[in-house]
């Protein structure tokens, strides 16, 4: 084993001294870096005549202690890694020290740096430690490196926590592989502290096999541009923290437990006006949910009536088609029945406010039952269409709603002009079951449509208009028709 001293200095660079024509101590003081790696070196003597070093290079040798470094006062890089170095110590003095590896060494706490102001790399990468241990830092290091320190080697030190690096804000590469860290939500509290991060390496920790572990890596640090070896493209990098920002605010809605109103309106128009934003689910029910508005419609679907009634939170199916005859209307006798039974049920409704939340949310999931039956029963009706219609989606709903919308117009001015003529009425039942009632001839839409009976529909509705017209105009109609 050799011990590093002026005379295995000046063996080495002997022919060197000699070529420019100067003295053994002039010079060992120009020299400025020293190569000394593998050369079986166990020990560091006195070398402070090299009073000008800047780096040496010590690894791969078999140096058991730091010492014997206080004169380099201008030494910025160090390289002492793969020896049996068990502490670091002894480089209070080297104030100008900018890199230091220590990698491969016995090293078990990382301490004694409080005085290397312009450190910017260290490395401590594969530390030979006992079974069991793992490698720990020196809080007071950390503090003296949090705004020098820029890169950070600890790869393979059976580390299984980071929260003590938090306060290396100024960090630009970061490694940490083949460690034993697993707490993805740690790991995200730790690297968004860390603004300047560009390059991070975690690749053989548990870590890494969590769902949405690269995901949430991203997101957190907002510069980083290389992870495990993985340029991050920043199209992906926007699209992730929008979505996280969209999760976030999403949370924080639920958490409020506001109601949010279903997309009901007084006239069914369930789509025009409809938003994504606008169909949301109810989440949580409140003392200081708004009085239920009455809703009481008489929906013809088919053959059958579903009945609406949103004050008593109530939905029932009902035929009102005789067993013996489906294609057979109910009488005017019957329809007024039924109007005055949901009129009924309208003034029960207004009754019911000022219950407790309990009774709002069964309210509300009843009123959502009763719009999920009648949709179903509206499709059992589209079978009706012709074969050979074809209908897109918007033209199916369209129709639905428009169809809706049109029955209970009918049935309102039914029920306003009981005393008046019923020819629309019995129009409208003499069509039940035979298909869609809607004037499609206002459709604005690219298909033409042949619903059932609809043309009869509009011929007898068009026949009463004629006749509630003035003398006038019948007259000159027969004028027309004779000629």
């Amino acid at each position: 084993m050799a011990c590093l001293n002026a005379d295995l200095i000046a063996k080495s660079v002997n022919r060197l001294r000699k070529k420019r024509g100067l003295s053994y101590a002039e010079f060992l003081r120009t020299l400025t870096h020293l190569h000394f790696s593998n050369k079986n070196i166990e020990d560091i003597g006195d070398i402070s005549m090299c009073r000008n070093l800047t780096v040496l290079y010590l690894y791969d040798n078999h140096i058991t202690q730091i010492c014997n470094l206080g004169f380099a006062s201008n030494l910025t890089h160090l390289y002492m890694q793969n020896n049996n170095i068990t502490r670091v110590e002894n480089l209070s003095n080297l104030q100008m020290l900018s890199k230091l590896y220590l990698g491969g060494n016995r090293i078990a706490v990382v301490e004694g740096l409080e005085q290397l102001g312009e450190l910017q790399e260290l490395h401590l990468e594969n530390q030979r430690l006992a079974p069991g241990e793992k490698l720990l830092f020196d809080p007071r290091t950390l503090l003296s490196l949090a705004k020098s320190l820029c890169v950070l080697n600890i790869n393979n030190n059976n580390i299984d926590d980071v929260r003590d690096l938090a306060v290396l804000q100024d960090l630009q590469h970061f490694s940490a592989a083949d460690n034993k860290l697993h707490n993805t939500e740690e790991l995200e509290d730790v690297f968004g502290l860390w603004p300047q991060l560009l390059h991070m390496d975690l690749r053989g920790n548990p870590a890494c096999r969590t769902p949405k572990y690269r995901d949430r890596l991203i997101t957190a640090c907002k510069s980083l541009e290389v992870l495990d070896g993985r340029e991050i493209n920043e199209l992906t990098r926007q699209f992730l923290i929008n979505w996280k920002a969209s999760k976030e605010a999403k949370m924080k809605r639920n958490n409020t437990g506001a109601l949010i109103p279903y997309p009901l309106t007084n006239d069914l128009n369930l789509v025009q006006g409809l938003t994504s934003t606008a169909v949301q689910r109810w989440k949580k029910p409140q003392p200081s949910l708004r009085s239920a508005k009455v809703c009481d419609y008489i929906l013809m679907v088919g053959r059958q009536t579903l009945r609406m009634d949103g004050g008593s939170c109530s939905g029932t199916v009902a035929d009102d088609s005789p067993a013996s005859s489906p294609s057979s209307s109910p009488s005017p006798d019957g329809r007024r029945r039924e109007l005055q039974r949901a009129r009924l049920l309208q003034s029960a409704g207004l009754g019911g406010r000022g219950r407790p939340a309990a009774a709002n949310a069964a309210r509300e999931r009843s009123r959502v039952q009763t719009l999920r039956t009648a949709f179903l029963e509206l499709q059992r009706t589209l079978p009706s269409v012709p074969p050979d219609t074809k209908l897109s989606k918007l033209d199916v709903l369209i129709l639905a709603t428009t169809y809706i919308a049109h029955l209970t117009r009918t049935l309102q001015e039914e029920g306003a002009e009981e005393g008046e003529s019923t020819k629309q009425t019995e129009a409208l039942n003499s069509l039940k079951g035979d298909g869609y009632l809607h004037p499609v001839k206002k459709w604005p839409m690219r298909s033409r449509l042949y619903v059932g009976a609809s043309g009869q529909f509009l011929n007898t509705s068009n026949a009463s208009e004629s006749e509630n017209q003035g003398p006038s105009s019948s007259k000159s109609s027969s004028k027309s028709s004779s000629q």
